[in-house]
């Protein structure tokens, strides 16, 4: 078969055919000059550079003929070569696009058309196409930096006629500005100048005006507060005085009030092992503890009073007032009649109010001075205590109405239990249960303060009482104390 190829040295195109010897043993060669396939190559190669010459951002061009069973030669990517083939095997087009740091590469793959036999030793034609846009990118960052300086240029151009719109207009409101903050400042007597007829001198002259009438206003009023600071500072003194008095007064009450309650010689001969923790809110309080002595019995009330401070210890009186009448003026011996006769007195005296208190009253029968039995009666309103033994907590009964004017009038229950060594009874008010506190500001509980009492019922007295004020202190954080406090502890 003829086929037509390029001499390696001189790059002629000769037509070669094979032909047979005569005997059939061997095969020719033969390779014949071939002008006419050479002016066909010189025009398709003239073509291919002038895509080059023409397109000043292709940078190269060149043809790919593909022996059969070889690669493309002359390219050394093997993306491009894979490229190719997919070029060669579907006729369709393909580019590579390459990115760099200064430019983008674009290598297309062009699949050109030729009648290729059986025979013939190549498997097609590919052009191949390289271009970047460097020159693009030089064309757009010259247009930009043209752009950015025409822009500064109109903008220093803009701004320096501002300037100098400004300054004329600003310079006459600065020295306005100023001498008004002299003005300001205190310094009355300084005055504007007035120049031209402007809105400006016109507004200039407006102001001088108002301060000569603020500064007679103003000389006239410094003597009205002169005058007007002498009488408060009287009022002041008046007021001073007067709070001092009350403050006495309530101060002396609480002195009385803690001369009725419980003293220390009384509650140490009768309970030797007892604390009492008392923390008023105010300076008086609706909370007390009072006790009394008989011939045979020692008598102990917790209780809390309507309302607190001033009130709350008016009412705290009256309530000690009527359990020292019923015990010892009435000799009232059970706690439960003890607190019928006070709800009764309460009703009496307050003219049908509601006020009166929670309590709980119990009583130690004594054999001998400072010896109890092995039983106590109590009666309670409201106010539940607790007996803890051996690490486990009761709650006690307690009448779920109050001593004074209440939905129920039923007498109260006396209660008796039995006490063993060791015993740890503890009655309190509900002002420790109540106070808000802790990161989320809710109430202590009473779930809580029961388990801190049996958590800590082995302490030593003091020791416990110091317990419940530091994790009461600790609770309360910041927050105000919203009740009385009053807890006493005893072990049996």
């Amino acid at each position: 078969a003829d086929r037509f190829s390029g001499e390696q040295v001189t790059g002629n195109i000769r037509k070669w055919s094979f032909e047979p010897t005569k005997d059939g043993l061997y095969l020719m060669e033969l390779g014949f000059l071939s002008a006419e396939a050479k002016s066909m190559r010189d025009m398709f190669l003239e073509k291919v550079n002038s895509i080059a010459k023409k397109y000043r951002d292709v940078t190269k061009v060149s043809v790919h003929l593909q022996i059969k069973g070889e690669k493309f030669g002359g390219i050394e990517d093997t993306v491009v070569q894979r490229k190719m083939q997919e070029v060669l095997v579907s006729k369709k087009n393909q580019r590579v696009v390459t990115e760099l740091d200064d430019r983008t590469v674009y290598e297309d793959l062009i699949s050109l058309p030729a009648e290729l036999d059986e025979t013939s030793m190549f498997s097609g034609i590919v052009l191949y196409v390289k271009s970047d846009d460097t020159r693009e990118r030089a064309i757009l960052n010259s247009a930009i930096k043209r752009f950015v300086i025409m822009s500064c240029s109109a903008i220093i151009v803009l701004l320096l006629i501002i300037t100098f719109r400004a300054r004329a207009i600003t310079r006459p409101i600065k020295r306005l500005s100023d001498k008004t903050a002299a003005i300001s400042s205190g310094h009355l007597e300084e005055r504007i100048e007035v120049e031209g007829a402007s809105e400006i001198a016109q507004l200039s002259q407006n102001f001088n005006k108002m301060v000569e009438q603020l500064q007679e206003s103003y000389e006239t009023l410094e003597q009205k507060v002169k005058d007007r600071t002498a009488e408060v500072e009287m009022q002041k003194h008046i007021i001073e005085e007067k709070q001092k008095e009350v403050l006495d007064s309530i101060n002396y009450a609480k002195r009385i009030q803690f001369t009725l309650l419980a003293n220390n010689e009384l509650m140490q001969e009768n309970l030797p092992e007892h604390f009492v923790f008392f923390q008023p809110k105010d300076i008086v309080s609706g909370d007390f503890y009072w006790a009394t002595k008989t011939t045979d019995s020692f008598y102990l009330a917790v209780c809390d009073s309507t309302g607190h401070g001033v009130p709350g210890a008016f009412m705290s009186l009256l309530n000690i007032s009527f359990l020292n009448e019923g015990i010892n003026e009435k000799q009232i011996h059970e706690p439960n009649k003890v607190l019928n006769h006070v709800r009764e007195r309460l009703i009496q005296n307050m003219e049908g109010g509601k006020d009166g208190m929670d309590a709980t009253l119990v009583r130690f029968q004594l054999q001998e001075a400072g010896q109890k039995t092995g039983k106590i009666t109590f009666a309670s309103a409201n106010n539940r205590p607790v007996l803890i033994r051996k690490g486990e907590i009761m709650e006690l009964a307690a009448d779920k109405m109050p001593v004074g004017k209440g939905e129920k009038t039923d007498s109260f229950t006396l209660h008796e239990i039995d006490v063993q060594k060791g015993d740890f009874l503890c009655f309190y008010t509900d002002g420790y249960a109540d106070q808000f506190g802790g990161l989320k500001g809710k109430k202590f509980k009473y779930a809580n303060l029961q388990k801190l009492l049996v958590d800590n019922a082995y302490l030593e007295m003091h020791a416990l009482k110091d317990k419940l004020k530091k994790e009461l202190d600790e609770w309360k954080g910041d927050l105000e104390q919203v009740d009385d406090v009053c807890i006493i502890g005893i072990r049996i």
